[in-house]
């Protein structure tokens, strides 16, 4: 039931007090709707708060997820170089190469997967064939007898 004119009028208060009544409800009204709409006004400042602050934990988020994709693929890089130096090592590489080799190769066309390079063996073939300039040769020769030193004894 609303407080009204006609109300009062129907309790028995005279007109003065009715007014005086309306007055202060009014007045009361008037102080809990600016109330309200302080609290309003707050909240949505504070939705907004949120609202930014949702954003930039998203953006952040992602930056992360880069940042961690991007750490995962060097680790993942810096694996499959090591494994494949071992295989250029077990191919026959000179050491002294083996960076040479490493920074001509295209890692990113050798298959990797559970840290280790699949078919190994069978690429090695394939590795020495390509990289035949840079493998290590020992050849093993003899003296040469046609001239033998002159003035000492050869024996045999």
């Amino acid at each position: 039931m609303a407080l009204t004119r006609k109300l009062l009028r129907e309790l028995g208060i005279d007109e003065e007090n009715a007014e005086r009544i309306i007055a202060a409800h009014t007045e009361s009204t008037d102080a809990l709707k600016s109330e309200r709409d302080a609290v309003s006004a707050s909240l949505r400042d504070t939705e907004r708060a949120l609202q930014a602050a949702r954003e930039q934990a998203d953006g952040e988020k992602a930056a992360f997820a880069a940042y961690r994709a991007e750490s995962e693929r060097r680790y993942e890089t810096q694996e499959k170089k090591s494994a494949y130096r071992a295989l250029l090592s077990r191919a026959g590489i000179a050491e002294k190469y083996l960076d040479r080799v490493l920074g001509m190769t295209h890692l990113e066309e050798v298959p990797f997967t559970d840290g280790a390079i699949p078919d190994a063996e069978e690429r090695l073939e394939g590795i020495r064939r390509e990289w035949e300039d840079f493998t290590v040769r020992s050849v093993t020769s003899g003296t040469v007898t046609a001239a033998p030193p002159e003035g000492k004894p050869v024996d045999y």
